[in-house]
């Protein structure tokens, strides 16, 4: 259903969620219309837009439940293959209402930007897990066709080497992103 005061859209499923997205009016920046604003799910929590970006990213949501208020802040890139690209996320949790917060988690993501060879501009390059001290957890690895390139298209993924394979890789090669496609195929989860 289409509500002209606010101007949003609510999608409602026979499971009891219901979707809002911002409408597509005048008065939103380009990059808010048809954005994501909220759900609720049938016991009735709901899932927020609580910030935007100045030009209308989403830059954090949040859902109370239980006492518990969960955030999540998302940051953007602002130069070479990220600039417009989700660079980081991070879930953090308050028992008091949000005056103080712990993170829990983060996971930051790397593209690849202009003659970066495994990868177009734009192209993400990796995803790495963090705990709340910011030690790593998890990476994982991508790879992808280029032009002129057998086999593939220009962004059509490659690899992907993730988790204890992409650790695997690494103490075997050294350094992951000049290695072979021969040297991290047998590594690799997806190809």
């Amino acid at each position: 259903t289409y509500d002209a005061g606010t101007d949003t859209f609510t999608v409602a499923a026979g499971t009891g969620d219901r979707l809002t997205f911002g409408g597509f009016g005048a008065s939103r920046t380009a990059l808010r219309r048809g954005q994501f604003e909220s759900f609720v799910d049938p016991a009735g929590v709901v899932t927020a837009v609580a910030a935007w970006t100045g030009d209308g990213r989403i830059a954090e949501t949040r859902a109370t439940a239980g006492g518990v208020t969960e955030s999540y802040l998302y940051a953007y890139g602002t130069t070479g293959g990220s600039f417009g690209q989700l660079t980081a996320a991070t879930l953090r949790r308050s028992t008091d209402g949000g005056a103080t917060w712990a993170t829990v988690r983060s996971v930051e993501y790397a593209y690849y930007g202009t003659g970066e060879a495994h990868g177009n501009r734009g192209d993400l390059k990796t995803a790495t897990v963090r705990d709340a001290a910011g030690a790593a957890l998890s990476t994982d690895y991508y790879r992808y066709y280029q032009p002129g390139e057998a086999g593939g298209y220009v962004h059509a993924l490659k690899f992907a080497v993730t988790g204890a394979s992409y650790d695997r890789l690494a103490a075997a090669v050294g350094d992951v992103a000049a290695a072979a496609d021969a040297a991290l195929g047998p590594y690799a989860n997806h190809y």
